[in-house]
């Protein structure tokens, strides 16, 4: 079965749109599964289809990516025949601390903001999550609060995977709960590093290493000079909080850099000289690293 007619079934055989959190009308386009199954029902689409869940471009960014692609058919079907689909305008909460319902999820489109529970215009930025990259509250099985905040960045699309439903398909396979618990590992280390420049790095350190994750999730190169434009627009007030400063302390630091022709700001950064701003994040790295083995 293809990812594009996965994606057009209901709760027990495919995915539900919601907008911004709310179910549209989509039961016509749903398939039930046998009962005791996790395997779908023969596919029988139901006219009227006003239009598909995703877009292709969507569909794409989950069939593409390495997390997704590694696992085995029969789990890609799975987990697509129990996929939810939900859109989120700029700012939304997708889920807070007190969501108690496992989730396993993707981003679609858009992007999705990390920051620590309740803090939401005012805490840390721990980090963007780029189309294509699935994620899993990394708090211990049965909490009752989770250990994030995730936010919509832009307008975002959301294909997850929730409750009873992750937990029959980790029950049924292994291979499933294994990659989990790794997708869990990566994100909780991608937090942790965030954590540890925000406590042990000076300024031009953390900013140059931040800009360094952006480049890695949201980068684009621009011929023929080889610049990267970091492809999601960020207010210099929520750049300032990913480095743990104020609005004033960041926008004299990227003048700095831009006069020394390290990056250009626009609606957009773009990093003109990378090179230079992996030599401010690796020295001050060492010096760091040095003192801690002392």
């Amino acid at each position: 079965m293809s990812l594009a007619i996965s994606l057009m079934l209901g709760p027990r055989g495919g995915a539900v749109l919601e907008e911004d959190g709310q179910p549209q009308d989509v039961a016509a386009a749903r398939a039930e599964a046998p009962q005791g199954s996790l395997s779908p029902a023969p596919l029988q689409l139901v006219q009227p289809m006003q239009v598909p869940l995703l877009a292709p471009a969507e569909r794409e960014a989950i069939s593409s990516g390495t997390w997704f692609s590694s696992l085995s058919p029969t789990v890609r079907h799975d987990l697509l025949c129990r996929a939810v689909v939900r859109r989120y305008a700029d700012g939304t909460s997708i889920h807070g601390r007190d969501a108690t319902q496992p989730t396993l999820e993707v981003v679609v489109q858009g992007a999705v903001r990390i920051s620590p529970p309740l803090s939401r215009d005012t805490g840390p930025t721990l980090a963007y999550l780029p189309q294509g990259t699935w994620f899993s509250d990394v708090s211990a099985p049965g909490a009752r609060q989770r250990i994030h905040a995730a936010y919509a960045c832009g307008r975002t699309t959301v294909l997850g995977i929730e409750g009873e439903n992750l937990h029959l398909l980790l029950r049924r396979h292994e291979e499933l709960r294994d990659a989990v618990t790794e997708l869990k590992q990566r994100l909780a280390l991608k937090l942790f590093d965030t954590l540890h420049d925000l406590a042990t790095l000076p300024l031009p350190a953390r900013l140059a290493n931040c800009l360094l994750r952006l480049c890695v999730d949201f980068g684009a190169l621009e011929p023929p000079q080889g610049a990267v434009r970091i492809g999601i627009a960020l207010k210099q007030g929520t750049l300032a909080r990913m480095v743990g400063v104020s609005r004033q302390r960041i926008n004299l630091e990227l003048k700095t850099l831009e006069r020394q022709g390290v990056l250009r700001v626009g609606a957009e950064i773009t990093v003109l000289d990378r090179a230079a701003l992996i030599a401010m994040g690796s020295l001050h790295r060492t010096r760091e690293s040095a003192v801690m083995r002392w």
